[in-house]
């Protein structure tokens, strides 16, 4: 769904890249998000919870064994593309809202890019604000679009989740909300000493917990991404996204 015109810094163009970015971006954290196997079967682990929770038998059948030693096979897995869809998630929000989501470099050779890069570290900079330290054409967008004050890699995280002032642009992410993410986003940290320790935890905690996300992608994603294709037809009369793109809602 991301155009080619779309790779690399180009989404810092113009408007047009910078919303055609963040809808794929978008697109991306909800189509990570719905290939999570347990949303996949989340009504399955919802009834399998309230089953367990009331001692049927009907929760030790053969075939609900499998699916649940599936789920807790995958766990890490789902872990980690719910981690890559909410982080996403946050940066195509702060995109959308105009600010710059790659790191700024402050160690070439211009002193210049030192202020913005510290500042970088305070608070979010603004597209604008960036090409007033280096202006950068858009007259020429191609595959290909390199700002050199740039590292080829965004902000962390933890480090935007652990900040005030980023966390100002992002009122959607009640403190549950961020705990349920830095959780997910700890396992994930933990890829390069993983054991069999990551084991699925069954009961009412976990079903609320997925019933939160599920409610945020409903809310939020689904609703900005089906927004910004609205308005994107509209402001610029193009069939590159159409109604037929929306995304519909998850249903639990």
């Amino acid at each position: 769904m991301l155009p080619l015109s779309c790779i690399g810094n180009v989404c810092y163009a113009d408007e047009f890249h910078q919303t055609c970015t963040v809808i794929s971006m978008l697109y991306f954290c909800y189509r990570n998000f719905r290939n999570v196997k347990i949303i996949e079967n989340f009504t399955f682990f919802k009834n399998l919870v309230n089953e367990m929770q009331s001692d049927s038998m009907i929760a030790f059948k053969d075939e609900n064994e499998s699916l649940l030693a599936l789920l807790a096979h995958e766990h890490l897995n789902d872990s980690i593309k719910i981690s890559i869809s909410f982080e996403n998630y946050v940066k195509a929000a702060l995109l959308n809202q105009g600010f710059v989501v790659h790191k700024i470099d402050g160690n070439i050779n211009n002193k210049k890019y030192k202020v913005i890069s510290k500042k970088q570290n305070d608070e979010p900079v603004s597209i604008n604000d960036l090409k007033l330290y280096e202006p950068f054409s858009t007259q020429d967008i191609g595959t290909q679009y390199y700002i050199k004050s740039l590292k080829n890699y965004t902000l962390g995280l933890d480090f935007i989740l652990d900040s005030p002032n980023y966390m100002q642009y992002l009122k959607e992410i009640d403190q549950k909300i961020k705990d349920i993410i830095n959780n997910f986003y700890r396992l994930r940290n933990m890829l390069h000493f993983t054991t069999g320790g990551n084991l699925l935890h069954v009961g009412f905690d976990e079903i609320l917990t997925l019933t939160q996300l599920i409610d945020f992608v409903n809310n939020n994603i689904i609703d900005q991404h089906n927004h910004l294709i609205s308005d994107f037809k509209l402001k610029y009369n193009s069939p590159l996204y159409s109604e037929s793109n929306n995304l519909p809602r998850i249903f639990i």
